[in-house]
């Protein structure tokens, strides 16, 4: 559907196939140079990005347009059910009947509310970078994760599988942390060298999933 969506509105940058999809990445780069303030809002670099390529192109698609389109590719971007591994739902469902409160924090623009069947269902909040108004590792996505649950901190557990964004972020605001590392997955030798000391009390590694419900 965005596909055909994008080559009704942008039919002169649809005709440049593969080319025009460069230019829009390179756009998007671009304006989180130019505009550093939206660097951590994909939505509005997208939606700028979108607006310089159509002009471009001839194009010229009106605000209405851009945000129309905006909205088709949100939709499919938070379309994640099929995408998941075997063991989050069960586990996810497994924490919920046990009353722990579970949001998400994302640096991308997914809507997990509009997900779909169950997995919608099973998250309590859910918060991009553009609603924190900044990235992780910065605290303030894990300080309105803290907001939107009703907890302390200290008594909240984070679950990543980025060392430098999830963990670092999180265990600079106080959370403790649970970094997730599938079979095949590894991190960079840069990302490695940032694991901070040994601490089970604090961090530690899991496999997938259902060791959250384990531990």
């Amino acid at each position: 559907e965005l596909e055909s969506r994008l080559a009704e509105a942008m039919p002169k940058a649809s005709a440049a196939g593969k080319t025009a999809i460069k230019e829009l990445r390179a756009h998007i780069s671009e304006i989180a140079v130019e505009k550093p303030l939206l660097g951590h809002d994909f939505t509005a670099l997208r939606r700028a990005s979108l607006s310089r390529l159509s002009a471009e192109h001839g194009d010229d698609l009106s605000s209405a347009q851009i945000d129309e389109l905006m909205e088709t590719f949100i939709a499919a971007r938070s379309n994640v059910s099929q995408h998941l591994y075997d063991d989050v739902v069960p586990a996810l469902r497994a924490l919920r009947e046990a009353g722990v409160c579970i949001g998400a924090v994302t640096d991308g623009n997914t809507d997990i509310s509009r997900a779909g069947g169950e997995l919608s269902e099973l998250f309590d909040f859910a918060l991009t970078a553009a609603d924190a108004g900044s990235s992780k590792s910065a605290v303030l996505p894990f300080l309105q994760a803290a907001y939107a649950s009703g907890h302390h901190p200290s008594n909240i557990v984070h679950v990543g599988d980025s060392i430098s964004k999830d963990l670092c972020g999180a265990l600079r605001c106080g959370f403790r942390a649970l970094l997730l590392g599938r079979v095949g997955h590894s991190h960079s030798a840069e990302e490695e060298a940032l694991l901070p000391s040994a601490d089970e009390q604090v961090w530690r590694r899991v496999s997938g999933f259902l060791d959250l419900v384990r531990n």
